[in-house]
Order: structure tokens, then C-alpha cells, then sequence
């Protein structure tokens, strides 16, 4: 058994305990039990010589470290409120940004870890550039956070969450994602199978339930940015800085699936959407533009969680100013 420092944070280093062998081909991982208790007796070493550390303020973006991680699991809104990710499961570091085996994924690669059936918090141990030959498929109760690196998803294959639930995606930069012509694509730990053509989403959302996409750069991808379809529910997209794009994001494809049924469609005549209820609340209209309120009155009663209050149109640079990845570095603000 070896100890090896995994962060600095308040003074204290926290210790990871794995089990090495010699030729092994083990990714890391740690258990999230042991290294909370750690981390908890650091905390409180610490406080008795400062009250005021920062290093656990408790927003979950002020520091990145082992301990408040986990926090960000608590902080998705909207319809994607409850989802948690790889909150109960272990940490796995991403060591290897190569992509170049997609159907027997080495350990410490990003696709190795999102394919397994196990809950897992991903972490970056560096900057890299995954370059990703196939479409990355996503198992269920996974966490990617890209916090304190630099990590790029670019110039291949973009992110697939299909027929699964409680994804959550953070801090990356994801661009330059083309089609994939689809192949023998591992999907599981243990299980390939044949994948057709993929379009070139960045984030492709299909048929999943409780997926969050938070704090993403996104630009130039040769399909969509981010698309939610296939009777896909329960999903927030926040804080995402989306560029140099036409077609941003689809909710909803199919026009048989009334699952798949959207506020507004383009080709509806105006007979049909002269019906439908159009609100504005607060929004700033400038170079002459006008919206006229319709409708009666909303018939379906929201649950209260699942809204979030509208801001003012003059809110909308302090609102968008932390869009995109955040800059966070341990024992620092971001």
C-alpha cells in the first residue's frame, strides 16, 4: 500500500490510498467515504487556526478540491434538479487523453470511465485534448467535471447520453465535433456493439432522463451543439457559452412522438399559434423590436421547482458573465 498526495487544501494534504502493482493497468480511483473523513479532520484542523479559510467556503466553484467537489451534485435547477451524477460513487482521474481504441478503451482514458456501469466522479489530472475517434458514450450516474483543468473534447467525435439517467457534464470546452461514420463502439465495460453514423453533435441527449449540462464552451460543431430528443426528459442546459453556430439546439425530432411535443413550431400556421399562450416578463427591447402577450391562461400548473424567475433584460451581462468554463485552480477561487 503507498500514500500519494492527491490535493492541497486549508494546509492540510489529503492522502489517497491505492493498491499498486507492478505492470498494472489499474485507473485511479479513490473512495469517496475515506477521503470525506480525511478531508473532514483537515477541515477541522484548520479551523482551529482560521475561521476563515477559504478553502471551504461552501460554493461549490470557490476551490477545487476533493472535499467540496461532491458539492456540485446540489446545485442543478430547473427540470434537471435532481440530478446528482457520480455523487455516491468513487473518484476517477483521467490521465490518458488518447482516444485511438473505442472498442476496448484503456484504463485512464475518458471513455473508459464513462462506459463503466459503476457510479463515478471524472476528474482531469491535466490539461488535455481528447480527440475522440468515435462518439464518447455515456453510462448512467456519471459525473465528467472538468474543473481545474483545461480539457478539451475537439476535432472528433462528440458526447452521447442514450437510453440513460443522471449525467452531469461540466467545465468543458467541447468544438470542432464532426460526423462519425460508426462502427464497433464499446458501450459498456464489457459489452460493443455496431453504431450507424453519428451527425456531429456536441452533446447528443437522446431518450435519457435526469441529465445536466453546465458550464460547457461549445462552437463549430458540424450538426447541433446540444440535442435533446427521443421522449428525453428532466435535462437543464446552464451557464453554457455557445459560438460561431447556426443550428444551436433541438428539443424534440420527431414530429409522431407527442412526447417529443415544444412550445413553438416553425411551420405551425397562424390559425394554431394565435392559440397558444406568449408571455414576456421583464425582457429589454431595443432596435424597435415588440412582442404582443396572446393566449389566455397557462392550463398546466408547474411545480414551482421546475421554473426558474426570469431576470430582467438589463441582468443579461451580469447573468452571462461566467458563462462557459470556469478558470478554477485548487486552494483558489474560480
Amino acid at each position: 500500500m503507498t500514500k500519494t498526495p492527491l490535493r492541497q487544501a486549508g494546509g492540510a494534504k489529503q492522502l489517497r490510498e491505492e493498491e499498486e502493482e507492478e505492470g498494472s493497468a489499474t485507473p485511479t480511483t479513490t473512495d469517496r467515504p475515506a477521503s470525506l473523513l480525511l478531508l473532514g479532520a483537515a477541515f477541522l484542523a484548520a479551523a482551529a487556526v482560521t475561521s476563515a479559510n477559504p478553502a471551504y467556503n461552501p460554493d461549490p466553484y470557490s476551490v477545487v478540491d476533493h472535499f467540496n467537489r461532491a458539492r456540485l451534485a446540489r446545485c442543478a435547477k430547473g427540470f434537471g434538479r435532481e440530478t446528482t451524477g457520480g455523487l455516491k460513487g468513487k473518484i476517477y482521474i483521467v490521465t490518458d487523453p488518447n482516444d485511438d481504441d473505442f472498442t476496448n478503451p484503456r484504463p485512464g482514458s475518458l471513455r473508459w470511465g464513462v462506459v463503466q456501469t459503476e457510479p463515478l466522479w471524472i476528474i482531469f489530472a491535466r490539461d488535455m485534448v481528447i480527440n475522440a475517434s468515435q462518439e464518447i458514450i455515456i453510462q448512467s450516474d456519471k459525473t465528467i467535471d472538468g474543473r481545474g483543468a483545461q480539457v478539451h473534447v475537439a476535432n472528433g467525435g462528440g458526447l452521447t447520453v442514450q437510453h440513460q439517467n443522471n449525467v452531469i457534464i461540466n467545465n468543458l470546452h467541447v468544438h470542432g465535433i464532426k460526423h462519425t461514420d460508426g462502427g464497433n463502439v464499446s458501450m459498456t465495460a464489457t459489452h460493443s456493439t455496431i453504431r450507424t453514423r453519428a451527425d456531429g453533435d456536441g452533446v447528443s441527449i437522446f431518450n435519457a432522463t435526469k441529465v445536466w449540462v453546465d458550464h460547457l464552451s461549445m462552437d463549430n460543431c458540424e450538426d447541433g451543439m446540444v440535442d435533446v430528443v427521443a421522449m428525453s426528459t428532466a435535462v437543464t442546459i446552464s451557464n453554457t457559452h455557445l459560438a460561431h453556430h447556426n443550428d444551436v439546439m433541438l428539443f424534440g425530432a420527431d414530429d409522431k412522438k407527442p412526447e417529443d411535443k415544444v412550445t413553438k413550431r416553425d411551420y405551425a400556421p397562424e390559425s394554431e399559434w394565435k392559440n397558444w399562450v406568449w408571455i414576456s416578463d421583464g425582457d429589454l427591447m431595443i432596435n424597435d423590436a415588440y412582442f404582443t402577450t396572446s393566449g389566455g391562461q397557462i392550463g398546466q400548473k408547474l411545480n414551482g421547482k421546475d421554473l426558474i424567475k426570469p431576470k430582467p433584460g438589463e441582468y443579461v451581462r451580469r447573468l452571462t458573465r461566467f458563462a462557459g468554463p470556469l478558470d478554477c485552480n485548487p486552494g483558489s477561487p474560480c
